[in-house]
């Protein structure tokens, strides 16, 4: 018998939701629900993705639907924001880079985060990667030539 899947929401309908969370998301998880501002991003990646519902306001998602943990992929400025109401709810919370634009309010996630009790991952963390760093050298090095352009 495989794992139980984590019921998971995505808070962000973007590109970078579209082109690297939503598949992972549908292949190791359950997607259950989609959240955008923009109601259109939010209904059309429910359906691309197969989810079962969609919102336009977090706090709803965070009341209403059957989620454990929640994808925060929105603007860098409301990261701090939407991953301490993740917490709030109980939810716990992948949060694309960067946690916060402030030390204020990373605090203030870290906070809630530990007082929930929920699980928090601040992705990706590539620096480190033994990938990444191969791929450095290899740059630095002036193996291929000079760089005019790239995509990671």
């Amino acid at each position: 018998m495989g794992e139980r899947k984590v019921k998971c929401g995505v808070v962000g309908c973007g590109v970078v939701a579209n082109e690297a969370y939503f598949p992972a998301i549908v292949e190791k998880g359950e997607l259950v629900a989609t959240c955008d501002r923009i109601k259109e991003r939010a209904k059309r990646s429910m359906e691309l993705w197969g989810a079962k519902e969609y919102y336009t306001d977090i706090d709803e998602m965070l009341k209403k639907a059957d989620i454990e943990a929640v994808f925060i992929l929105t603007g860098m400025g409301m990261h701090a924001d939407h991953a301490t109401r993740a917490a709030k709810a109980g939810k716990h919370v992948l949060i694309q880079k960067p946690l916060a634009t402030s030390m204020r309010d990373a605090r203030k996630v870290f906070n809630a985060i530990r007082k929930a009790g929920v699980k928090a991952l601040v992705e990706p963390n590539v620096q480190m990667n033994p990938v990444y760093l191969k791929a450095k050298s290899i740059l630095e090095e002036g193996a291929i030539g000079e760089i005019y352009w790239f995509r990671a």
